[in-house]
């Protein structure tokens, strides 16, 4: 996968996709709206039509690109506020421990996560990233109900079996 056309070619051809993300193996009884009607909205984890899939990732995709990856939020990418975001990463970067379980990537108001919640809610939904109430409830939602490892194999259903009783 080194060339160009190799990997033009890899990016371009229909998908046939699992329930990996990386390398990490994802729970697929953990995905989003399981709960509700068993329809698999996780839209890494659906197949193009041409590769055997059923024809969701194409509408989810165009969903994606009509409603969120669009121009205003690719000028959101580009401007003064994007920019102070990201200079408060690497800010943060260079001041905060960043050893691996380093406060950089477990703090909630600042580093990688503060990062992540006020980046991508301003830039995909134009979410003011200083709205400290919102952005409260938004890492309360991603990162302390029910965590990104509710969706990964193993680990997951691990971390969300009760405690046992001594």
């Amino acid at each position: 996968m080194g060339d160009f056309s190799t990997l033009e070619t890899a990016l371009t051809s229909p998908q046939g996709r699992t329930w990996r993300l990386g390398t990490s193996l994802l729970d697929a009884d953990h995905g989003p709206n399981f709960d509700i009607g068993d329809r698999n909205l996780f839209l890494l984890s659906l197949s193009d039509l041409e590769a055997d899939g059923n024809g969701d990732h194409a509408a989810f995709r165009k969903c994606m690109e009509d409603y969120l990856i669009n121009e205003a939020a690719i000028n959101r990418q580009q401007d003064a506020i994007a920019r102070q975001l990201l200079d408060q990463l690497a800010s943060d970067y260079q001041t905060m421990p960043h050893e691996p379980g380093g406060i950089f990537f477990t703090d909630t108001q600042g580093g990688w996560i503060g990062f992540l919640v006020r980046y991508l809610h301003y830039v995909l939904f134009g979410l003011d990233p200083k709205d400290t109430e919102s952005i409260s409830l938004l890492t309360e939602l991603h990162y302390n109900r029910r965590g990104t490892i509710h969706y990964f194999g193993v680990v997951g259903k691990l971390w969300n079996r009760p405690l046992a009783k001594v």
